[in-house]
């Protein structure tokens, strides 16, 4: 298979998202979709491997016709081999899709990208932010110490800006907050 792994990214309401494709530099590879019974195949197989007595039962078409339409698709390289597996003195061979994304390329067109690439963020920091970040949305709260005299001492706090450089660090992690997540100290309770 003449083929390009690329990254597909496209932006949605709650932010970029990104997922694998293939760019066929023989854009008849792509053919092999556009037959309905395979385009029915290829979405079943992006759930979850299944072997081709299971397809045939899901759309209610016969084994053979299934088969013929498996070898299509495997020889375009739009699906491969799961796993192998023996089922009643028989083997069942599980199939998967091979990339979430097809597609073809022409050579012109790419521009630089428009927004500044998160960069890596070390395992120790995505695991303390695990617990208040789920699905790319922060959950939890920034907590500023108040800049008017405040407690017993009535001190006031200096740390406001950490905030900033605490936020930026975040956006490596999440694509949005929940809420308005800067709070004063003072209006906090723990």
């Amino acid at each position: 298979m003449s083929a390009k792994e690329k990254k597909l990214v496209y932006e949605t309401k709650d932010g970029f998202r990104m997922k694998d494709i293939v760019i066929f530099s023989d854009p008849s590879k792509l053919k092999a979709v556009l037959n309905p019974i395979r385009w029915k195949i290829l979405k079943l197989l992006s759930t979850n491997p299944m072997y081709p007595s299971q397809i045939a039962n899901r759309l209610n078409l016969h084994e053979q016709i299934i088969y013929y339409h498996i070898n299509q698709l495997r020889k375009s390289g739009l699906i491969e081999v799961e796993k192998e597996e023996r089922k009643r003195g028989g083997v069942a061979v599980y199939y998967k899709t091979s990339f979430p994304a097809f597609g073809i390329e022409l050579d012109f067109g790419e521009v630089a990208f428009p927004y500044p690439l998160r960069g890596a963020v070390p395992e120790a920091a995505r695991k303390f932010f695990a617990g208040f970040i789920k699905d790319g949305v922060f959950n939890g709260y920034l907590v500023v110490g108040s800049p008017e005299p405040h407690g017993p001492y009535g001190r006031y706090a200096r740390d406001g800006h950490y905030a900033a450089h605490l936020a930026m660090f975040l956006s490596k992690l999440c694509n949005s907050w929940k809420d308005f997540v800067i709070k004063l100290d003072v209006d906090v309770k723990a």
